[in-house]
């Protein structure tokens, strides 16, 4: 065993323990596959049409899908197949703020997303962006593409109509 030669290296031995220790947690925490929670997000895919741009952005003349579109899109294909989904702010040891979106399935399977938030002392600017990058990072994680709210989007093929058709020509 080695022996340290003096107090610094006492304490720079001490901080490199504490930061084994703390991944080795880390480690420890992860599960060890998500073979079930990529099998069971794959099924929901395939049952989401789409969140639909039901809101009018003035200032960009455009539309989009807001925060109720995308939960109204992945709530049935999500619940049907033991998913579901949490949105949690911390602090980092700097100070900055996080968004964490945790996608999880029923046997504890979890994917975990995080995203630094901008600073802004503006509390109704700050809600805005939380929400933004909320809505954005769920359909990121859920891979949820926003769809036209018209009667184009219900004649969308379905991935699953897709790969049955494909099929036919094989």
């Amino acid at each position: 065993m080695i022996q340290p030669d003096n107090q610094f290296e006492i304490e720079q031995l001490k901080k490199i323990n504490e930061g084994l220790t703390k991944k080795m947690e880390s480690i420890m925490n992860e599960p060890k596959s998500v073979g079930n929670l990529a099998s069971a997000l794959s099924k929901a895919q395939g049952q989401m049409t789409g969140a639909k741009k039901d809101k009018e952005n003035s200032f960009f003349k455009s539309s989009y899908a807001d925060m109720a579109s995308v939960v109204a899109a992945i709530r049935e294909p999500f619940s049907d197949n033991g998913l579901s989904v949490t949105q949690t702010m911390d602090v980092l040891d700097s100070g900055r703020s996080i968004l964490r979106t945790s996608l999880m399935h029923v046997d504890g399977e979890i994917i975990t997303s995080k995203m630094v938030i901008p600073e802004e002392s503006n509390p109704q600017k700050l809600g805005s962006l939380i929400t933004y990058y909320r809505r954005y990072m769920l359909m990121a994680i859920c891979n949820l593409a926003p769809v036209e709210d018209d009667a184009n989007s219900a004649t969308l093929i379905s991935p699953k109509l897709v790969a049955q058709l494909e099929a036919m020509t094989k």
